[in-house]
């Protein structure tokens, strides 16, 4: 079954600011579309199978089974709403940041 998908606006703004770092602070506006064209090609795929990727082990995160994905050098994390049928992007992350404080 097919699910829809909500960006929250954690998410976005995380987006956004990829976007922005990369296209005025490293002048690769070039780059920066491909990245928004990544995530968003990530977020249709996982619309046709959002259980593909496991809870992520940790503790707190695993108790509200956020999940996560890699887009290259960052991590999209997400919970699945099955009332809905939403998956729910909640943040995305550079894989170098402090994910675990920053998701609690």
């Amino acid at each position: 079954m097919r699910y829809n998908y909500i960006i929250t606006i954690p998410a976005y703004n995380d987006i956004q600011e990829i976007i922005k770092y990369l296209a005025i602070n490293l002048l690769e506006p070039k780059i920066a579309q491909n990245y928004y064209d990544l995530f968003f090609d990530s977020f249709e795929k996982i619309k046709n199978n959002p259980m593909s990727y496991p809870i992520v082990d940790d503790k707190m995160l695993g108790f509200n089974e956020v999940r996560k994905f890699n887009v290259k050098n960052y991590l999209v994390f997400y919970t699945i709403s099955q009332n809905t049928k939403e998956v729910i992007m909640l943040r995305v992350l550079h894989s170098r940041k402090n994910w675990k404080k920053i998701m609690k």
